[in-house]
């Protein structure tokens, strides 16, 4: 279990196991979490199997997490 899951009472375990949240390849997942985590929302990017990570991988992950992001609203903070 990681810290995440756990500080979402197992949130992202039970999504896997119900194929829910899958990880597949570049697929964003928008998931409303209890405030353990200090945020009232969590962003899951699916980065596909673990031997094919490298950098460019890494970096198309970034960028469907910034594409996932850029059309939301955001809180002013003063």
């Amino acid at each position: 279990e990681t810290e995440i899951d756990a500080a979402t009472d197992g949130l992202l375990s039970k999504l896997r196991e119900s194929k829910e949240l899958t990880g597949k390849l570049y697929e964003a997942t928008t998931l409303h979490v209890p405030g353990k985590l200090g945020s009232r929302i969590l962003l899951t990017i699916g980065c596909g199997h673990r031997e094919k990570w490298d950098t460019g991988r890494a970096f198309r992950c970034a960028a469907a997490a910034a594409k996932a992001l850029a059309g939301r609203p955001r809180l002013k903070t003063n």
